[in-house]
C-alpha cells in the first residue's frame, strides 16, 4: 500500500495541461494584439483587459509550477516538512492569481461586447455591473484565504503550536460562491450575444454562424459537420472549445475537496487544472472574433454563412444608440443599421469589424428591405 501511495503522482499531468493550454493562450492572445495593433491598428480597452488576463494566469501557473517542484500532486505522507510547507505556500499564492484570472477576464469580455454590439445604456450597464460583480467577488478571496488561520502561516507550516483556525467549510463555501458568480456570467454573455444576434432577419445559418462567433461561452462543442460547412478556416478552432461556463460548474464539483484539510497535496491536483482551464477559456474565447482579419490573408472563396454575418457587424457604428431597454432594442438597431442606406465602405479597417467583409453581391439579396 505504502509503495503504491509512493507512486501515486499527479504532478507530470498537472505540468502538461497547464503549459500546453498557456502556450496555447498565450498565440491566441498575441496574434489577437498583433491583429488588432498592425493590421486593425486600433488597439481598445477590451486588448489591453485580455493582455492584463493573461499575465494573471500565466502568474498563476509559474506558482502552480514552483509547487509542484516542492511535491504537489503527491500524497502529504510521502513529502518531507520542507517539501510540504513549500507546496503549500506556492499554491496557495498561486490560487489567488488563479481566483483572478478566472474574474479579470470578464471585463475584457464586456468591452468587447459593448464595443461590438451597441448595447443600450441599461444593457451596456448590466454588463459592466456583472463583470465588475465578478471581479470584486473574486478581490473578497484575498481576505478570506487568508484569515483561516491566525497566524496565517499555520495554513501552510505544521511548526506553528497552537494555531486558530476557523472552519475550513465557511472558505469552501465563499469559494462554491465565486464560481456560481462565475458560471452566471460567462452564461449571460454568451445568451446576451447570441439573443440579440439571432432576432436580425437573416438566414438561419448566418444567425447560427454569428452567435458562434460571439456566444462561445454557451457552446460546449460545435458539431463537426456543420464547422465544415460554415467556414474550413475556423473549423479547426472552434471545435476545439469548450464552454467556460461548462468548465465553472465543474470547478465548483470539486471544491469541496477543500472542506477536508487531509491531503490535500493530491486531492485538489485536479482543481488547479480546472481553474486554469476556467481561466483559458475565457480568454480565448473573447479573442476569436478579433481574429477576423486574418482571413483576409488568404484567398477569397465562395461566401460562407460566417463570413456574410460580418456584413451586418461592420456596418454597427459605435456612436449610433438606442434607448429602448429590451433584447429587441438591440435587435432592431442592427436590422437597421444594416440596410444599404446605413452601410459605409471604408479603405481602413475598422475598430469595430468582428469578421471579413464579404462581396457586395449575394449579401444584398439576404437582406430585409
Amino acid at each position: 500500500m505504502t509503495s503504491a501511495r509512493d507512486s501515486q503522482n499527479k504532478g507530470p499531468l498537472i505540468l502538461v495541461v497547464m503549459w500546453v493550454v498557456t502556450c496555447l493562450t498565450t498565440a491566441i492572445v498575441a496574434t489577437r494584439l498583433l491583429v488588432r495593433s498592425r493590421m486593425v491598428r486600433m488597439v481598445g480597452l477590451d486588448d489591453w483587459l485580455i493582455l492584463i488576463s493573461m499575465v494573471l494566469s500565466f502568474i498563476f501557473v509559474v506558482f502552480v509550477t514552483i509547487s509542484i517542484r516542492y511535491g504537489f500532486g503527491k500524497h502529504e505522507v510521502t513529502l518531507t516538512p520542507e517539501q510540504l510547507r513549500g507546496s503549500r505556500l506556492n499554491a496557495q499564492i498561486g490560487s489567488l492569481f488563479g481566483i483572478l484570472a478566472i474574474s479579470f477576464p470578464k471585463l475584457g469580455v464586456a468591452a468587447m461586447l459593448n464595443r461590438i454590439l451597441v448595447p443600450t445604456r441599461f444593457h451596456r450597464n448590466v454588463v459592466w455591473l456583472l463583470s465588475g460583480f465578478s471581479l470584486l467577488v473574486g478581490f473578497i478571496c484575498f481576505p478570506v484565504l487568508m484569515t483561516i488561520c491566525r497566524p496565517h502561516r499555520a495554513t501552510w507550516d505544521k511548526r506553528v503550536k497552537n494555531p486558530k483556525c476557523r472552519d475550513p467549510s465557511s472558505s469552501t463555501n465563499y469559494l462554491i460562491f465565486v464560481g456560481a458568480v462565475s458560471a452566471f456570467v460567462d452564461l449571460y454573455f454568451a445568451m446576451y450575444a447570441v439573443v440579440v444576434c439571432w432576432q436580425l432577419k437573416v438566414l438561419v445559418l448566418k444567425k447560427i454562424a454569428v452567435c458562434a462567433a460571439l456566444g462561445l461561452g454557451l457552446m460546449c462543442v460545435i458539431p463537426v459537420p456543420f464547422c465544415s460547412v460554415v467556414d474550413d478556416h475556423f473549423s479547426p478552432v472552434i471545435i476545439v472549445f469548450h464552454s467556460a461556463c461548462a468548465v465553472a460548474i465543474v470547478k465548483c464539483v470539486h471544491l469541496p475537496t477543500l472542506k477536508q484539510r487531509v491531503d490535500t497535496s493530491y486531492r485538489s491536483s485536479d482543481l488547479i487544472i480546472w481553474t486554469l482551464l476556467e481561466a483559458d477559456t475565457v480568454i480565448m474565447a473573447s479573442c476569436i472574433p478579433t481574429l477576423k482579419p486574418l482571413l483576409q490573408l488568404f484567398p477569397k472563396r465562395k461566401t460562407s454563412p460566417l463570413v456574410s454575418a460580418s456584413y451586418f457587424f461592420s456596418a454597427v457604428h459605435p456612436g449610433r444608440r438606442s434607448h429602448r431597454s429590451s433584447f429587441s432594442g438591440e435587435s432592431q438597431q442592427l436590422k437597421e443599421l444594416a440596410r444599404p442606406s446605413h452601410i459605409h465602405v471604408n479603405s481602413a479597417p475598422s475598430e469595430d469589424t468582428v469578421l471579413p467583409l464579404p462581396s457586395e453581391q449575394g449579401d444584398e439579396r439576404s437582406l430585409g428591405p
